[in-house]
C-alpha cells in the first residue's frame, strides 16, 4: 500500500465487521466491531474520522473483498481502499 498516516484493516464477518486502525509507525490506535447495515457503515466511517482526525486521502483501507457496500461506503467517504487477499498477508512474529 502507498504511504498513509493511518491504515485501517476491515475483517469481513458474518454479522459484524471488525475494524483495526494503526498509525504510520505501526501503533494500534483502536479496534471496534460494527454491525452490517447502513447505520453500522455510517458509524464505522465516523469512528475512523474521529480517531484519526486526518483527511480521508491520508487513510488507507485494507479489506478482503473488492466490492460491496463496505467498499462503496469507504470509497464514498474518500478513503483509499485496497482489496487484499488474506492468503497473501505475511503474519509478523
Amino acid at each position: 500500500m502507498d504511504h498513509y498516516h493511518y491504515t485501517v484493516g476491515i475483517d469481513w464477518g458474518s454479522t459484524n465487521h471488525q475494524i483495526s486502525l494503526i498509525d504510520a509507525q505501526g501503533k494500534l490506535c483502536g479496534e471496534r466491531s460494527f454491525p452490517h447495515g447502513g447505520q453500522g457503515l455510517r458509524d464505522s466511517t465516523q469512528w475512523i474520522k474521529t480517531v484519526t482526525n486526518a483527511e480521508p486521502h491520508q487513510i488507507g483501507i485494507a479489506i478482503e473483498v473488492p466490492h460491496g457496500p463496505v467498499v462503496e461506503t469507504m470509497m464514498e467517504s474518500e478513503f483509499k481502499v485496497h482489496a487484499i487477499n488474506p492468503r497473501n498477508i505475511q503474519k509478523s512474529k
